[in-house]
């Protein structure tokens, strides 16, 4: 994945005209040399080192001078010039194979529907398909797993994002997790404008419900060992529920009196409706309807739910377990408090529906406070980057879960996420060779055509290129033996090195080669050695 990353990025720079030698009238512009797979790994090892050390601006990582504050590693792995160049051109799909992009929703009915729900999530691809490949074959869940809503957020301008005023993510992108206690097994994208992608319609479910038994059946099949999955009311409902007892997959969660179907017992819609206020604290009622057991127990409020793996008439369906008084502002305080007293924590008898829920929901949400942790994700002005941060999180944290699961890693995820980015960050000694040498060739390649080689005039002084060709050829050499045993042949050559002129400043000169593009000073021999074959 690596190397299709840095593949695409190339052509992606070259799709833009990005510049790989700076012309003879903006002889500071930035160049774009070829990125490599190392590199990537580099990159990615940053943006997981920022997520960790957070900082209002990127700047602020390679500041030199800082009376307060810390000193960050990274600016030593890679400078700040090249991490703009990657942040601009760093591109995960094939720029060659792209359907065309819209300016609105008028112009996106005019394509094929495959690049309709193609089209605003293709940039993720192939990482997100492999993310999705990789979730499932790496990790068999335990028989208990949630499915819930992930907010990635993202202000800026798209057709495909979501508003959601109640949530603490309040606008951003919508993806559908089926997870593990943290761990993300199945992924499923959903747009605001086109609906939830790549969905198997099912015609006796709404989308919603479609999607769920969707994921559903991508959970592996153990003979003995069937899965249940706890769901909020979003989702729930009784056909659902119905449909996924005939896969042998157990469900369980809260519901809505509307949402849950036109099956739904009245007696539990009156209840809710007319006498949630009236009610003893722990009344509970179920009816079943088709095997799925319509639940109303009196908490707070009058809790409704919908089960298919538990039963609420023996005395083993309830379990103690200690409760905290409701504030005194809470709905329907008065009765609620009564069996408390004046105890601000009591163990009391709840149903076990009430407490796998409690227990087992929380999967999608362990992976959102994973990542709210340490987020990665940085101001950016490409809709798909938010969706590529959130990739490149989770990705972090399934492989933490993993590592904890087969006992490999013993500590928590702050250590892990800075043993990941260090190991990361190592791959740039292999990068800075390659760097070296794409640095080396800012030499011009018309330096040995035919020519016509002619002087010319410049408008302003600018350093000569041979003059910093041999400049930056004898740091490199000073740095590579400053760095091996100082024998007495070593510090000869280094004393010549340096009595050579090697740290004199660069001459500024007012002429040039107009065929080559590059100034060149008159004094001495710069011209005939820049245009002598090496």
């Amino acid at each position: 994945m690596y190397e299709t990353i840095a593949m695409n990025t190339n052509k992606y720079a070259v799709v833009r005209g990005a510049l790989t030698k700076a012309p003879l009238d903006k002889p500071y512009s930035r160049i774009w040399w070829p990125t490599t797979a190392d590199e990537i790994r580099v990159f990615f090892g940053i943006c997981i080192y920022m997520g960790v050390h957070q900082e209002k601006r990127y700047a602020v990582y390679w500041e030199k001078i800082q009376a307060e504050g810390p000193r960050h590693s990274i600016s030593q792995r890679m400078s700040i010039r090249r991490y703009e160049a990657l942040r601009k051109y760093i591109h995960l799909s094939d720029p060659e194979q792209l359907p065309p992009e819209p300016r609105d929703p008028e112009e996106e009915k005019l394509l094929p529907s495959e690049a309709m729900e193609k089209l605003w999530w293709w940039k993720v691809e192939p990482l997100l398909s492999h993310f999705r490949n990789a979730c499932k074959a790496h990790y068999i869940p335990r028989n208990d797993v949630a499915i819930d809503e992930i907010m990635v957020r993202f202000f800026g301008r798209s057709y495909h994002t979501y508003k959601m005023p109640g949530k603490p993510i309040k606008q951003g992108y919508k993806i559908f997790a089926l997870a593990d206690q943290g761990y993300v097994f199945v992924v499923q994208l959903t747009s605001r404008t086109h609906g939830i992608g790549q969905l198997l319609r099912d015609e006796d479910l709404t989308p919603t419900g479609s999607m769920v038994l969707q994921m559903a059946r991508q959970l592996p099949q153990i003979p003995g060992s069937p899965f249940t999955i706890f769901l909020d009311n979003y989702f729930t409902s009784i056909s659902l529920f119905r449909k996924l007892r005939n896969e042998n997959i157990g469900a369980c969660g809260t519901t809505r009196a509307g949402a849950a179907g036109k099956d739904f017992p009245a007696l539990l819609t009156v209840l809710r409706e007319s006498y949630s206020k009236k009610l003893d604290w722990g009344t509970i009622c179920a009816i079943p309807v088709d095997d799925v057991l319509c639940v109303g127990w009196q908490d707070n409020n009058l809790v409704l739910g919908l089960t298919t793996v538990h039963t609420v008439d023996r005395a083993e369906d309830e379990v103690t377990r200690w409760r905290r008084r409701p504030a005194k502002t809470s709905t329907n305080a008065a009765t609620a408090r009564r069996v408390f007293g004046d105890l601000a924590r009591v163990e009391l008898d709840i149903p076990i529906f009430i407490d796998d829920y409690n227990c087992n929901m929380n999967g999608v949400d362990l992976a959102n406070q994973h990542r709210e942790a340490y987020d990665t994700q940085r101001i950016a002005y490409r809709v798909w980057w938010p969706i590529f941060h959130w990739v490149l999180d989770q990705a972090v944290i399934n492989a933490y879960k993993l590592a904890k699961v087969k006992g490999t890693w013993k500590s928590d995820h702050l250590a892990f996420r800075r043993n990941l980015y260090t190991q990361l960050l190592h791959f740039a000694d292999s990068t800075r060779r390659t760097q070296a040498v794409s640095l080396s060739e800012h030499l011009s390649d018309r330096r040995l055509d035919p020519g016509p080689h002619e002087w010319i005039q410049l408008q302003t002084r600018k350093t000569c290129a041979w003059c910093r060709y041999v400049a930056r050829t004898k740091r490199k050499v000073i740095a590579a033996l400053s760095g091996t045993t100082q024998t007495l042949a070593t510090r000869q050559i280094l004393g010549d090195i340096t009595n050579s002129g090697g740290n004199k400043r660069l001459n500024a000169c007012w002429s040039g080669c107009k065929h080559c593009g590059v100034p060149l000073c008159k004094m001495g021999d710069c011209w005939a050695k820049y245009h002598a074959p090496e």
